[in-house]
């Protein structure tokens, strides 16, 4: 059942005055929809009517009711003059003019910072040490605001961290670390001298306990000094640093001339 439309002059008056509010800053006017066009917009009551259910396959709407006229108009591009969050796409209308995202727009809720964008993966907070929206669900490493963006939990110094004892975070000794978790070496360290907080290295995998090359599936044992597995050695050429005789090609494993660092000397 199709509603009724206002009469054409009505009809204009009402376009002209609720598409071109007044606003406080430059914003770019929508299109004026023609009586026409409304015509085969679907009718609506509220923003809810035109909304699709959301599925696996079916996207967030990208629609608003458009009152007076009562259809489902297509959302408003960032920069473009609004009058309510529903008519823009990233769902804020700032200052009359719709945002290109939701970081800033009060909240009280993590509902109140529901997006319909396209971007399914795109997540929002909203910060409860400033009430207003902001991204989240933050990757390491990622700038950040507040703990509440952070995949982990910890936004330390500005920047998305891990909590200290979690898996991945850096440590000295097993005590450091959460339970279940031990401080070994590992292949995924910023470097090889860094131990981590990670599953116990099942036997001879890199960072596991050994007495010997043969208990390393790497067949090298020893790392920085400790007897833990390896990666597969390289035997070093004279004048390069080392830890034992078996890490020289030729030669053995000598204190160098100021006695401060072990070469191979031939």
């Amino acid at each position: 059942m199709r509603l009724p439309l206002p009469g054409p002059t009505t009809l204009t008056l009402l376009l002209l005055t609720t598409l071109h509010p007044p606003t406080t800053k430059a914003c770019t006017p929508p299109p004026d929809p023609t009586p026409e066009y409304l015509l085969t917009r679907a009718p609506c009551t509220t923003d809810a009517t035109c909304q699709t259910t959301t599925t696996t396959t079916t996207p967030p709407s990208t629609e608003f009711c458009f009152h007076p006229a009562n259809r489902c108009l297509p959302r408003l591009a960032a920069g473009t003059c609004c009058t309510t969050d529903a008519e823009c796409t990233a769902n804020y209308c700032q200052a009359g003019s719709c945002a290109l995202t939701q970081t800033g727009k009060p909240c009280t809720q993590g509902s109140d910072c529901r997006t319909d964008d396209t971007d399914p993966q795109q997540r929002w907070v909203c910060a409860p040490q400033t009430n207003t929206c902001l991204p989240g669900v933050l990757g390491l490493g990622a700038p950040c605001r507040v703990d509440e963006q952070c995949g982990f939990g910890l936004c330390a110094a500005g920047i998305c961290a891990r909590p200290a004892g979690e898996y991945g975070a850096v440590c000295r000794q097993t005590q450091e670390c959460a339970a279940g978790l031990v401080c070994a070496y590992s292949l995924f360290s910023e470097d090889r001298a860094t131990k981590m907080c990670q599953a116990a290295p099942g036997p001879g995998a890199y960072g596991a306990p050994c007495a010997g090359d043969g208990d390393c599936v790497s067949g090298s044992c020893g790392v920085n000094g400790e007897l833990v597995c390896g990666e597969p050695r390289v035997c070093k050429e004279e004048g390069e640093g080392c830890w034992r005789d078996a890490d020289c090609c030729r030669g053995g494993c000598r204190f160098g001339r100021l006695w401060v660092w072990r070469t191979c000397e031939v």
